[in-house]
């Protein structure tokens, strides 16, 4: 297993998750060390070689060197790469790459015990995508992750307004990076994955199962029972779920996680449940979310003594007024179970018509102000998740001045979902619309 030993790399820009994480996404087999990074093609024939290829390689020997490592082609590139952190850093806040390096001292490669400059490493944390399917529409989210998007995309194809490039990837990524794969080759990456994790599972110190959304995935239910055919102690199993799934299926995964630990083939459950905001503000973010089933299940999981409930969420312009509730919600949560919720979240990225920043640090000086006051703070999952939205807070604070660009984008997405979806963005966030008309009058693109 990993060792518990911090990281040893101490140059100016060196990653932790560029040594020891890789994301191995199914849908297109392709592979990352970074949600932010581009995807890299693999074959299934050479899946175990997915962490250590050449791309890799590069980046942990720029790393080395001090530097940042730059992307193989040119993005939109506000918060893609390491671009990302590097701004966050420049700006005085605390990116993911610093959280990561001073906290994740269990995730440390154990090659890098004995070599603190190894480049081929093997991975302590493995996530696996399973597919795109999902029952969600979030908006800050794409065809590659789910397939109400992507039937949604289909069913408007001919509309005036094609919004292709902000819920496509195909368009603004790489097309070798975004393949689609055929059912029989995605199956061999399973067979591939499967076995590597029989292999190779106890070397493992966390396993990530994503989407779409892995609970209405019947690879899932798979992986699980490979899983329970054999026993990996040390092994941290984590599951993101949108938490909207039916109740009767939600506990029946649930239930099905627990087993795990009843039976010690694992070490622990860390279950993420994704949610932004509250109220009807979150409802028109993650399109088909219901705050009241969400609920439901999030508290069953929470009253689960052998399971670990954490909220995990995106930041973004429609988001941030609505944080607050709930964090209060969060603090309910706990009190009714009586034990602590860890929660987190990330600045949006790679979507031009969400970024919080396009109005100006300005404009969120008293949402932001009310954060710092009134976060309450009753345990040390409270005080990191604090110094997380404080790093993030300081970058959005120097972002000046307004992005009309970006608002424009904002009235192009926005306004055509609206008619897609029969909703009303100007009355769910009539904060946003008040500013935004201060730059467009008649709250169009023209």
């Amino acid at each position: 297993m990993a060792k518990n030993i911090p990281f040893p790399i101490e140059t100016k820009t060196a990653c932790l998750l560029k040594w020891n994480f890789s994301t191995i996404t199914l849908e297109n087999g392709t592979t990352q060390s970074c949600h932010r990074n581009q995807p890299i093609p693999f074959s299934a024939e050479n899946f175990n070689n997915f962490h250590n290829l050449p791309e890799k390689i590069t980046q942990r020997e720029t790393m080395l060197k001090g530097e940042w490592p730059t992307p193989p082609f040119e993005l939109y590139d506000s918060h893609q790469n390491c671009t990302y952190c590097k701004k966050i850093e420049k700006r005085g806040g605390r990116s993911d790459r610093q959280y990561m390096n001073e906290t994740m001292q269990d995730q440390t490669p154990d090659e890098l015990e004995h070599n603190p400059t190894a480049t081929h490493v093997t991975p302590a944390v493995l996530e696996l995508y399973i597919d795109n399917r999902c029952n969600l529409a979030c908006n800050y989210c794409s065809s590659n992750y789910s397939s109400r998007i992507e039937s949604e995309l289909k069913k408007h194809h001919n509309r005036p307004v094609n919004l292709e490039a902000y819920l496509s990837p195909s368009l603004s990524m790489n097309d070798g990076f975004y393949r689609q794969l055929s059912k029989e080759e995605k199956q061999k990456y399973l067979d591939a994955f499967l076995n590597y994790i029989t292999e190779h599972g106890k070397s493992l110190r966390r396993l990530n199962l994503a989407g779409g959304e892995p609970f209405y995935q019947p690879e899932f239910t798979t992986i699980l029972e490979h899983i329970r055919k054999d026993a990996y102690p040390n092994l941290v199993l984590a599951v993101i779920t949108n938490a909207m799934v039916a109740p009767r299926v939600f506990r029946r995964q649930v239930d099905a996680l627990s087993t795990l630990l009843d039976e010690k083939r694992i070490d622990r459950v860390d279950l993420t449940a994704s949610v932004d905001c509250w109220g009807a503000a979150q409802e028109y973010i993650r399109w088909g979310f219901k705050c009241d089933t969400f609920e439901q299940n999030v508290m069953y999981a929470a009253k689960q003594k052998n399971i670990d409930l954490q909220l995990n969420g995106v930041h973004s312009i429609l988001s941030l007024h609505d944080y607050m509730p709930l964090v209060h919600k969060k603090r309910e949560w706990e009190n009714a179970v009586g034990k602590k919720i860890q929660m987190f979240a990330n600045l949006v990225g790679g979507s031009p018509h969400m970024e919080s920043e396009m109005l100006g640090g300005e404009y969120w000086h008293d949402t932001f102000q009310d954060i710092r006051n009134n976060w309450p703070v009753r345990h040390s999952g409270d005080v990191a998740a604090l110094e997380n939205i404080k790093g993030l807070i300081n970058f959005v604070e120097k972002q000046y001045p307004p992005n009309r660009k970006n608002m424009k984008h904002f009235l192009t997405y926005f306004n055509e979902i609206d008619q897609r979806r029969n909703t009303d963005w100007k009355q769910t966030f009539p904060q946003i619309r008040d500013e935004i008309q201060k730059h467009y009058p008649n709250l169009t693109c023209d």
